[in-house]
């Protein structure tokens, strides 16, 4: 991340070196090192504030999913007591795989404080398709118990 801020700072050094009537030297006068690593470090704290904002967001929606596949997945356990002696125990099977998926979900979304720049992007990535795989697993149960 401090990387892209010493980049950005660079880059807008630059554009503004570029300026018409603007010359060389009175941007080089008007910018010390000091200042480039003042901008820099803002930038980077900046841009590090914005990621743990996201990061806090993305957990808290996928919380509140998980949450919701829960509340979904208690209603279900009521709902196999009416069932058949088969479609019972292929519907607990089924929950079993929900359950199971779900736990697996929950323990990836506890690794999110860790990740940063580019790990939390694939780390976002891989939280999309564990989300997708279980959502496919509550559609799957949701069309069982329907039967």
């Amino acid at each position: 991340m401090t990387r892209m801020a010493i980049l950005l700072v660079v880059v807008f050094g630059i554009v503004l070196s570029l300026r018409p009537g603007v010359s060389r030297a009175s941007v080089q006068d008007s910018v010390t090192g000091q200042e480039v690593k003042k901008e820099a470090a803002e930038a980077a704290k900046t841009t590090g504030d914005c990621l743990k904002q996201e990061k806090e967001e993305y957990e808290k929606k996928i919380r509140e999913k998980l949450k919701d596949f829960d509340r979904e997945a208690g209603e279900w356990k009521k709902k196999l007591k009416d069932l058949g002696k088969r479609g019972k125990a292929e519907a607990e099977q089924q929950l079993k795989e929900v359950n199971k998926k779900q736990g697996e979900t929950s323990k990836k979304l506890d690794k999110l404080k860790d990740k940063t720049g580019r790990a939390w992007r694939k780390f976002k990535t891989q939280m999309e398709n564990a989300m997708e795989d279980l959502g496919k697993e509550f559609d799957r149960l949701r069309s069982r118990l329907k039967e």
